[in-house]
Parts: structure tokens; C-alpha cells; sequence
């Protein structure tokens, strides 16, 4: 047994006791390829207020910072530095809809929508437990601006970690999904050159504006037939389009399209997508990753048709993403969670470190069958096996996030998983060689 694995085992009880407690408490046209870094003197990070979250048996500080950039209009966001810690990767969360108030903006009708620090930290701890320090920045959708504030949010966040002296700043990430998912796009894009994420992630992200008002404005009313589902995603969308308007109505959609990302972008980014998207068409990852020469992957889940408005029902939103089983009942830990988890993670650890992720052992076999299925039907799967080789990592310690003492090593449990589908005779010792060559048969 390697020394990394008898380590595991001496601090299993603290990291699982942490992980346990924050997941119960979760809910759920081109440019220049260097945009131009604001001056040191034209910015500023204020503390508002800071505190200390207690978890998994340790003192996690934390400090909610107003950003100002010279120009701009002020940012928001929730630092979370790694406890102890001289220097650590950073990980940069964007966070287009959660309200917060601490900044003086006015409550909510409904103060359910309110975000605490402590609702930060839970969505934070994941990242945490692995060493990393987090920086939350909200976007503030509610604010009713334009697609310019939300990249100027994002990007004053890049900014912040790129003159922290507690940050590596050549081991920055950044994550978000849909609305987010463009934030962190668009942020990598538009990255000072001192805070570059080396990985990203983007779930079902918005990837060209054009694309989208095309959808909205022209798809949607030939498509829909129901006049009730019509108005739906008319009354969705209409904040979205005031917010696309309110900047591409000006300039035009040169500096929002797929291309400006593809000819900007020098981050690495793993998009993920349904193909029964009824928000954000599939098209929006599928063209990214095919046209960005291999900067970005996909981590797909298909269907076998085409999304279908009229069938599909409006709540659909962005598809299934085999977050259930084949009755229907939700796996405790979705494949697609710990499938980019494990991308992400991978992506800014140190070479010698330990990376603790959740799993669902059903979900991944369930995932692993869908590939297999789909490989059978003649499709090609194999931009699966690089995600599998991320959890066959040596180093990567998966939680059970169905129990409180169940915790498997990386390579071994995707080894299992591979025999138990595909009929394979793997282990440990020889998943990631076989993995490195494609997805079975070998």
C-alpha cells in the first residue's frame, strides 16, 4: 500500500465528516487573444465583514469583499481562504442568482433566495477539503443589468486572486452551470494575464448570444405548438433578452459569440451537456468543443433524437443528465457531478496530493452502461475515456455519498465498475494504461 493510500486512512474520519454534513445541507466576432490587464492602482478589494464557519472539526474563515475596478461598477463576492495555508490553488465560482443583502442590496420577496455565507460555504467545501481556497462572486442577475456587468463581475474576481499572495496563480479554476456557465466562459476569455484559470468548467452553458436570441426569437414560436407552453418560455426568457439587449443592441454581438470565445480562450474547459436541453440547445457545447481543437472537452449525455419542444415539458430545463435511475428515483450523487468534480480537481491539484470527490457507485456503473450501450449502437464514445481516467487517478479517493464509512480508491472502483459493464479483467494496476488507449474492449 502507497504512502498516500496509509494517509488516506489516518484523515478519512475528518474529511468524511465534513463532506457528509455539507452535502445534507446543499440544494442544489473575435478579439485580441490578450485582453488588457486594468492597473494595479484602478483597483481595490474592500472587506465588508468576515467570519468563521466551523466544519469537519476545523475553523474555516471567510471574508465577503466589495470589488472595485476603475470604470466599473462595484462586485461582490465571498473569500474562502484555505485554512493554515502560506499558498494554495484557488477555485472561482460564479454565481449568477444568489441575492445577498450584507452589500445593501434590498431582500427578496421571497427570502428563501437570500445567500448566506454558510449557504456559500456549503457549495464551497467540496473545494476546501481538498486544499483549495474558493472565491465566490455573485452575479447578481436580479440587479436587472446587462451581460457586460456580469463579465466585469467575473473578471474583477480574476483580478482579485490574481494579486492574492495566498494564491498559485498558475493553478486557478473556474466553475458554473448555465447562466454561470457563460460567467465562467467569458471570464476565462477576458482573464488578466496573472489569473488565467488553467481549467474550467461549464455546465450547459450559453456559448453565443446570436445563437441564443435566434433561439428564442425564431425557434421557440415556429416550434411550439401549445400557445400556454409559447408564453412559458416567453416569460423565462424575457429577462434574459433585456440583459442580452441591453449590451449586444449597442456594440453587436461580436465580442459575444462562439468565435470571440475560440479565439480568446487559454483555458482548458470541460463543457457538459444534455442533449434534451430545452433552455440552452445542445449546439451551444457540442460546436465549442468540436471547433475549439481539442481546448475544449465534452462530457455529453445523449439521447438519441433531437430535444423535442412540443413533447418535452417546459421544467425539463436542462435535461436529465442521468441524474436519476431507471425508475426514476434521483442517485444521491449524479456521474456528471463527480465526472466534472473529477476534472476540475484533477486540473489545479498538486502533483503529490490526495483528491477527495463524492460518487454514487450506481450512477457511475449507470453511466458507464450508458456508454457502453451507446458504443455498442455504433456511436463513437470515446471522449468518455479521458473523463474515466480522471477518476482512475492514483491519487483519488471516492466518498460514498450514499454512507458515512464507505470510501473507495479511485483506480480500484473504476476498475470494478469497467468489469461489471464491459465484462473487462481490470485493476488498479493496469485501468489507467487501458483507459489511456480508449474505452473497452481491449
Amino acid at each position: 500500500m502507497s504512502f498516500s493510500r496509509c494517509l488516506f486512512q489516518t484523515l478519512r474520519p475528518v474529511f468524511l465528516i465534513g463532506i457528509v454534513v455539507v452535502v445534507s445541507a446543499c440544494g442544489g466576432g473575435g478579439g485580441s487573444a490578450s485582453p488588457p490587464f486594468v492597473p494595479a492602482d484602478s483597483f481595490r478589494a474592500i472587506v465588508v465583514s468576515s467570519g468563521t464557519i466551523h466544519a469537519g472539526g476545523t475553523d474555516y474563515p471567510y471574508q465577503l469583499l466589495r470589488l472595485e475596478v476603475a470604470g466599473k461598477d462595484p462586485s461582490f463576492a465571498q473569500w474562502m481562504p484555505q485554512p493554515g495555508a502560506a499558498q494554495a490553488p484557488a477555485v472561482m465560482l460564479t454565481d449568477p442568482y444568489g441575492h445577498i443583502v450584507w452589500n445593501g442590496d434590498l431582500p427578496p420577496s421571497s427570502l428563501d433566495l437570500i445567500r448566506s455565507p454558510e449557504d456559500v460555504f456549503n457549495d464551497a467545501f467540496v473545494y476546501l477539503i481538498n486544499g483549495f481556497s474558493v472565491l465566490n462572486v455573485f452575479g447578481r442577475f436580479y440587479t436587472e443589468g446587462n451581460i457586460q456587468n456580469d463579465v466585469d463581475d467575473m473578471v474583477a474576481g480574476l483580478q482579485y486572486l490574481g494579486r492574492h499572495e495566498g494564491v498559485m496563480q498558475d493553478r486557478i479554476a473556474v466553475s458554473g452551470g448555465s447562466w454561470g456557465g457563460f460567467e465562467a466562459l467569458w471570464a476565462a476569455a477576458n482573464a488578466p494575464q496573472n489569473a488565467v484559470p488553467r481549467v474550467g468548467v461549464a455546465l450547459f452553458p450559453v456559448s453565443d448570444f446570436e445563437d441564443l436570441m435566434d433561439y428564442v426569437v425564431n425557434d421557440i414560436p415556429a416550434t411550439i405548438v401549445d400557445p400556454d407552453k409559447r408564453v412559458q418560455y416567453f416569460s423565462f426568457f424575457a429577462p434574459y433578452v433585456q440583459r442580452i439587449n441591453g449590451t449586444a443592441q449597442a456594440e453587436g454581438y461580436g465580442r459575444w459569440t462562439r468565435s470571440y470565445l475560440l479565439a480568446n480562450l487559454q483555458t482548458d474547459f470541460l463543457v457538459v451537456h444534455d442533449q434534451w436541453d430545452t433552455l440552452i440547445p445542445f449546439g451551444h457545447s457540442w460546436n465549442l468543443a468540436a471547433e475549439s481543437v481539442g481546448r475544449v472537452q465534452g462530457l455529453w449525455f445523449f439521447k438519441g433524437s433531437e430535444a423535442d419542444l412540443n413533447d418535452l415539458p417546459f421544467g425539463y430545463a436542462h435535461g436529465d443528465l442521468q441524474a436519476r435511475d431507471s425508475l426514476g428515483t434521483p442517485f444521491s450523487f449524479p456521474a456528471s457531478l463527480t465526472l466534472s468534480l473529477a476534472y476540475l480537481l484533477k486540473g489545479i491539484a498538486l502533483p503529490d496530493q490526495v483528491i477527495f470527490n463524492g460518487f454514487d457507485p450506481d450512477a457511475l456503473a449507470a453511466f458507464v452502461q450508458y456508454l457502453k450501450t451507446y458504443k455498442d449502437g455504433g456511436v463513437d464514445m470515446e471522449w468518455a475515456a479521458p473523463r474515466l481516467l480522471d477518476l482512475a487517478d492514483d491519487r483519488v479517493r471516492l466518498i460514498n455519498m450514499d454512507t458515512a464509512n464507505d470510501v473507495r480508491f479511485g483506480d480500484a472502483e473504476t476498475a470494478r465498475i469497467l468489469n461489471e459493464v464491459w465484462g473487462t479483467a481490470l485493476d488498479e494496476d493496469n485501468v489507467r494504461s487501458a483507459l489511456a488507449a480508449g474505452l473497452p474492449p481491449y
